[in-house]
């Protein structure tokens, strides 16, 4: 426990499950820009995890610093990194830190992307150290903390800035589903109203029906 009220009390902690789908997100955009620029240069070789790089620390500290300590995956989340000591947002220098000590096991994942081999299992070690530096977060309940935030001094929080995509694909679901429900059982729906609402919906039917006959 505390022996003081931390700068982030009352902040809702990010879940390690969004956090993940941000970093996804950042990992994919970067993968796509980074591929197009190579592309478009003709670039091969060891200069693609340079080009890999340049991008990464572009969209995760200076679009970031820019953005309310916001990268792009963190904005479609509506997350947010902030400084364990004062609640908030963090500048260039904090996230430049956070992301290098990041970047090395990110480096080995993209490491084993670039030059993954089904016949060995080599690339899965590879993406160990990315595993680990996850599992310090899932093992956090309090703080939520992954190893690199422990060294950065951050905590990724929620915040009101962003597009909260988990939400909308959840609601989403949920709507396809009760579509989906409805197309399979079409009186389930008439069933879960009350007896009121029944008797109601039995006359709406029957004036449908008359209606029907009378314009025949």
């Amino acid at each position: 426990m505390f022996d003081f009220e931390p700068a982030y009390y009352g902040m809702r902690l990010g879940l390690v499950g969004q956090r993940i789908f941000a970093f996804t997100i950042d990992f994919l955009a970067c993968s796509f820009v980074s591929q197009f620029i190579e592309a478009f240069f003709n670039i091969k070789g060891g200069l693609r995890l340079f080009v890999f790089t340049l991008v990464w620390f572009f969209i995760r500290v200076f679009f970031a610093s820019s953005n309310q300590s916001q990268s792009w995956g963190h904005f479609a989340l509506s997350l947010k990194v902030v400084d364990m000591s004062n609640g908030r947002p963090v500048g260039a220098i904090e996230l430049a830190r956070r992301e290098g000590i990041i970047f090395f096991p990110l480096f080995f994942l993209v490491l084993s992307v670039q030059d993954f081999n089904y016949q060995t299992a080599l690339p899965l070690f590879l993406a160990m150290p990315l595993v680990v530096d996850i599992a310090f977060a899932f093992a956090d309940s309090r703080k939520r903390q992954a190893l690199h935030d422990r060294f950065a001094g951050t905590i990724v929080v929620m915040s009101k800035r962003g597009w909260q995509l988990d939400q909308k694909l959840a609601n989403l679901s949920r709507t396809i589903g009760k579509t989906r429900r409805r197309f399979a059982d079409p009186d389930r729906e008439y069933y879960q109203q009350p007896p009121t609402r029944q008797r109601a919906y039995r006359e709406e039917e029957f004036d449908r029906r008359q209606n029907r006959r009378r314009y025949r």
